[in-house]
């Protein structure tokens, strides 16, 4: 039973026809996002940080680089879509690995993506006011980072993913390493 639990999960991770942002409901409609620093003075805003970490995991997909990916996730990681929290086990990592988030039917590279999709850093208080109590339910500290880099640039652009919201996951700083702790 946990198997097949956690086999369906996984496969949530990479196929959900869902997006992060279809899940919750946003407090405002046309809510703007700002990349301004924390009102805490002694906390570092690591916005560029985050993006070029997220961008790595995405330039992992199209170069095929599970390992790396995989390596990326922390020790203990949960789903957006289930809330369902994981531990890495070699079980696992065949199962995300063995998932492929592109798209088979046309030709597909990292420029085609970074032509066709935006992507945005947002800190857990800019988290927060877009989808309130998302704090809360996904158990996001002070220093979490949300990137999303899912979202086309516009309407018509191209769509690389099988699934919507590969490209969106919650970053933590463990141990003076970025992890993914929450896709």
């Amino acid at each position: 039973m946990f198997y097949k639990t956690l086999t369906l999960c996984i496969g949530l991770l990479f196929m959900a026809q869902f997006t992060f942002a279809q899940i919750l409901t946003p407090a405002k409609k046309n809510a703007t996002l700002t990349q301004t620093a924390t009102t805490n003075t002694s906390t570092k805003n690591y916005s560029s940080d985050v993006k070029a970490f997220g961008l790595k995991v995405v330039k992992n997909y199209f170069d095929q680089n599970c390992d790396d990916n995989y390596d990326l996730l922390a020790n203990d990681f949960m789903s957006f879509e289930s809330g369902q929290k994981f531990q890495k086990s070699a079980e696992l990592k065949k199962m995300y690995c063995d998932d492929n988030p592109l798209r088979t039917d046309i030709q597909v590279s990292y420029q085609l993506y970074l032509e066709n999709y935006a992507q945005t850093v947002m800190t857990q208080p800019q988290l927060e006011a877009k989808y309130p109590g998302i704090s809360a339910k996904l158990g996001i500290k002070a220093n979490d980072y949300f990137f999303d880099g899912a979202t086309p640039v516009a309407a018509g652009a191209t769509r690389l993913f099988r699934a919507s919201d590969v490209a969106s996951f919650l970053v933590r700083k463990i141990d003076g390493q970025w992890k993914m702790v929450a896709l």
